[in-house]
């Protein structure tokens, strides 16, 4: 037996693996990680990609919206960045009071007091003021356009008439492509119809199934990034902070500048450092989120299993190491579940699509695709509804794989959230 320790939520399980097969930890390679943070973000500040220096676009008159990721993207790091953007800010005569920080909450829940705190820091917190983003408050939205792809683009109106800063982290997509950039804005920043419009486009316009120029690392030609690209032009936010994050939250990436160039320069990176090319797919793939927030509930942990799925041969095994201490996350997500089976799913997604609904969607494809074991702490019978296999003891599951199916190659993932494989060519 080959032993190896994986994250699950925030402590760590012990696995056991039997030596009867070809095992490979898909990881990718270190990078290294960035030793004074704020003085990094200092430099890129005044050295940024394809823009002014921040300070030069900014006058002591000027009212200032920081675009800040909610706790599920706490991974990030923003409460690092924050102070020394804001003291940047004030060094340019900008007061605190004319400065907010919007929580980009698209349609995830709103968050709580305790969670603001630790999403900004002891520093900013009580000291700027923030505000959660509603997308169903049209007291606060305004529509400023229509994209060529027809969708109506209703934003907060923080983002209008004041200097917009975007932030965030990059990090692969399965449906943008990317994540970080233009989804500040969209879906960020916008109104429930918005995202409804921009993400149907994940599915093929003419046919079932989904989009194949939409997925995991795919920009050109993606209509949801495109519509997304064109929708933060729009509101024309003045600059510019990402962050590439490694799997063991890490900062090893800071990209500021010009919001389209500095995000396409960090995603760069970060295909770089995440992607590992792999030789054939594999008849098992054992796979953890990386732990907390990665796998507080199994809307954001499905990241992991849809990167193992790339990893694995079709009809393969996939053991699927998922906390969930939020269970499935929003009732939005596993209200899709009335739609099965799967057919009934399809065609009410594209009646009314969410972003809950695709991921679920998708999670119950990948689970007819695949056999999924699901390790977690989520007690609801939707899992197995949607196809998962629920397992308690995860060795057991594994012994069980190995001795009863032919596995003749076996893959660990440790970090499946920021692990992208790709089949070499030969």
């Amino acid at each position: 037996m080959i032993e190896y320790s994986l994250k699950y939520g925030k402590e760590y399980v012990n696995i056991s693996v039997p030596e009867k097969s070809d095992i490979t930890v898909l990881e990718p390679e270190a990078s290294s990680p960035i030793p004074d943070i704020e003085s990094a973000l200092i430099y890129s500040i005044n050295n940024p990609i394809e823009s002014p220096p921040l300070p030069n676009l900014l006058s002591p008159t000027d009212k200032i919206t920081i675009v800040i990721s909610d706790a599920t993207r706490s991974w990030i790091g923003i409460n690092n960045i924050l102070p020394p953007l804001v003291n940047s800010l004030n060094s340019s005569g900008i007061k605190d009071e004319d400065i907010v920080i919007l929580v980009a909450l698209g349609t995830h829940r709103f968050q709580t007091e305790e969670e603001i705190a630790s999403l900004v820091g002891k520093e900013i917190y009580g000291r700027i003021n923030i505000v959660q983003h509603d997308c169903d408050d049209y007291s606060n939205l305004q529509y400023i356009g229509t994209t060529s792809l027809g969708t109506e683009v209703e934003v907060n109106k923080l983002l209008l008439n004041r200097k917009v800063i975007i932030t965030g982290g990059i990090v692969h997509h399965d449906m943008a492509g990317f994540g970080g950039g233009r989804k500040s804005i969209l879906p960020g920043c916008v109104s429930r119809k918005t995202i409804f419009q921009n993400h149907v486009h994940t599915m093929k316009p003419d046919g079932q199934g989904i989009d194949p120029r939409v997925g995991t690392g795919k920009l050109e030609d993606n209509p949801l990034n495109m519509d997304m690209v064109e929708a933060m032009n729009m509101v024309a936010p003045i600059f510019l902070i990402n962050l590439v994050v490694d799997g063991d939250g890490k900062t090893i990436g800071i990209f500021c500048g010009d919001p389209y160039a500095a995000w396409y320069e960090g995603c760069k990176f970060a295909d770089d450092a995440f992607s590992i090319n792999i030789d054939k797919p594999s008849d098992l793939t054992i796979v953890s989120c990386g732990g907390y927030p990665k796998d507080i509930n199994l809307y954001q942990a499905t990241k992991s299993l849809f990167n193992a799925a790339a990893a694995t041969k079709d009809g393969g095994n996939i053991v699927f190491l998922a906390e969930c201490i939020e269970g499935g996350g929003s009732d939005k997500f596993y209200g899709w579940g009335k739609y099965l089976p799967f057919d009934n799913l399809e065609k009410e997604l594209r009646k009314h699509f969410t972003i809950e609904g695709y991921i679920f969607y998708y999670a119950v494809y990948i689970a007819q695709k695949y056999s999924v074991y699901l390790m977690s702490k989520d007690p609801d019978e939707t899992v197995k509804d949607m196809g998962f296999i629920t397992v308690d003891n995860i060795n057991d599951t594994i012994c069980n794989i190995v001795n009863k199916k032919p596995i003749n190659s076996i893959y660990i993932m440790p970090y499946g959230s920021t692990t992208i494989p790709k089949i070499t060519d030969k």
